[in-house]
């Protein structure tokens, strides 16, 4: 392009009608470019957003793949991935058409300009104010000029991709970041001192989820929160561990109120096992996730506790076995001490178990139970269950008594019992 810029300068200087054609060459490009382009990247962003959301239907299908294959539930996927497709569809015809009459519009001019100059360059020829050799020259310089617009036509689609591309990134970069400001906890062997004082919670709804709750937990001790469906015990583990704040009240970590310690710290030392998150790698990825300082050895004797090792080891691949999102080929249970594993693993200060307990069978939970109620573990233990036999095996019990109720203000009281 800079070559052509170039040229059809010194075109210019040839004759003032040769030099009023650069003008309209470089309008009419002007007007290929930003007029018939208008719109280009808007529908190239549309295209890419349709595209992705039939690839998010696929991907659901795989997900749960009963679900959909139950009566009816077919009929749904295949209308709701027609819906998806043809808006797919839809979108591509729009930003086809812009950048097709850009390829086009290029084509013409190359073709028009060309025609125009070799017309007016031979009339001026014959009234003596161009040389021949002048007009060759003219018809060379914006033979090269067109071309190199043409191509440049061309790479226009490849660029409006990119603009779609970089606004799919942008979306994900603009996403709000967690502050990590705050001072760092002193490393400690022993468990952590956790109290919660008078803390509360409330929805974004309006509706009062936790109110003046306090708790303590003294380091090393097992204790076990329990309560009934909607009583608020998620949004509790979720409080002790730093993933939500209270509205009011505080929640000290070994003294320290945890909204002036740094996310980092505050994780380095704790664990929490929830639902069932599993990375797409081998059963060795999941439970090291990356942390080098978690030998291959210690993986293996903490499996053997679980009793899970022998099972493991079976498979044909053992620990390198790769496992899919849901945990294939592990039955769930196995999973679920799988995930336990690897809280574990790294011997954490503070270990939160949010409900898995309570979906593991009565075998493994006893082995499950032996290893992290062990009077030698050094970190505290705090277990949300409805379940009898983890409830038993704790050294406290603390019994939300009051749930937290729809449209209403209700107390979470406690009743501590050694």
């Amino acid at each position: 392009m800079l070559q052509a810029s170039i040229g059809l300068l010194v075109l210019g200087f040839y004759h003032p009608l040769l030099l009023l054609f650069d003008v309209l060459l470089i309008s009419s490009i002007v007007f290929i470019l930003f007029v018939m382009g208008r719109g280009a990247i808007r529908t190239a962003v549309s295209e890419s957003t349709a595209k992705h959301a039939v690839a998010g239907a696929l991907e659901e299908l795989l997900r749960i793949p009963i679900t959909y294959k139950l009566a009816g539930a077919s009929e749904f996927a295949r209308a709701r991935l027609a819906e998806l497709s043809g808006n797919y569809i839809h979108a591509r015809r729009n930003h086809f058409r812009v950048v097709f009459s850009q390829q086009w519009g290029a084509v013409i001019l190359h073709t028009v300009a060309a025609t125009t100059l070799l017309t007016l360059g031979g009339w001026l020829v014959i009234e003596g104010q161009l040389t021949l050799g002048q007009l060759v020259a003219a018809e060379l310089i914006v033979s090269v000029a067109l071309l190199s617009f043409v191509k440049f036509g061309k790479r226009l689609e490849a660029f409006y991709d990119v603009a779609a591309a970089a606004d799919k990134l942008a979306t994900l970069m603009d996403q709000p970041l967690e502050e990590d400001s705050g001072e760092s906890l002193i490393p400690n062997n022993a468990g952590v001192d956790l109290e919660l004082r008078r803390v509360s919670y409330r929805y974004m709804s309006g509706n009062d989820c936790i109110k003046d709750f306090s708790l303590s937990l003294e380091p090393n001790a097992k204790v076990a929160v329990s309560g009934p469906r909607r009583s608020g015990k998620s949004t509790l583990a979720e409080l002790v561990t730093g993933l939500r704040h209270p509205d009011s009240g505080v929640v000290l970590f070994d003294g320290v109120d945890l909204r002036d310690i740094a996310d980092v710290s505050i994780r380095s030392q704790l664990e929490l096992v929830k639902d069932l998150e599993i990375v797409e790698g081998t059963i060795l990825d999941n439970i090291r996730l990356g942390r080098s300082d978690v030998t291959a050895t210690q993986i293996r004797r903490m499996l053997d506790r679980f009793g899970i090792l022998e099972e493991i080891t079976e498979l044909p691949h053992g620990l390198r076995t790769p496992l899919s999102s849901t945990g294939a080929p592990l039955s769930r249970s196995t999973v679920l001490l799988l995930m336990l594993t690897r809280a574990c693993v790294c011997r954490p200060r503070l270990i939160v178990i949010d409900d898995a307990l309570d979906q593991i069978d009565s075998d493994s939970l006893s082995r499950a139970m032996t290893v992290l109620t062990d009077p030698a573990s050094p970190w505290s233990l705090l277990v949300f269950t409805n379940r009898p036999d983890v409830v038993v095996a704790m050294d406290k019990i603390v019994q939300l008594d009051s749930p937290a109720l729809q449209g209403k203000t209700g107390k979470l009281h406690t009743n501590r019992a050694d």
